[in-house]
């Protein structure tokens, strides 16, 4: 998670990924982000855990809205029945999140 990017390597990205028998606790992680972001005012400066990125609260409050939104699609999915691959193909980055 980054606005901007200092460096032209990925820095640890390669960390943030879903791993076989890693538990998520996706509501738990919302919940934290929504407490932080809560308290907008008192925060002046966001260390996104990256060593090479930038992160405004701007961009943080984007980022758990595109997590939040990914949750909650997909939880319904599951709900429906739906396989992987129709959940990957509703959820493709350039049509579901545009960036313009």
């Amino acid at each position: 998670m980054a606005d901007t990017w200092l460096t032209d390597t990925p820095g640890c990205l390669a960390s943030f990924s879903v791993r076989p028998g890693v538990p998520h606790d996706f509501p738990l992680l919302l919940a934290n982000w929504d407490r932080l972001l809560a308290q907008r005012d008192q925060i002046q400066r966001l260390l996104p855990g990256h060593w090479n990125g930038e992160l405004s609260i701007a961009g943080a409050e984007a980022r758990v809205e595109y997590v939040r939104t990914l949750w909650q699609g997909l939880s319904a999915a599951e709900a429906e029945g739906k396989n992987l691959e129709a959940v990957q193909e509703e959820y493709q980055l350039a049509t579901r999140f545009p960036t313009s």
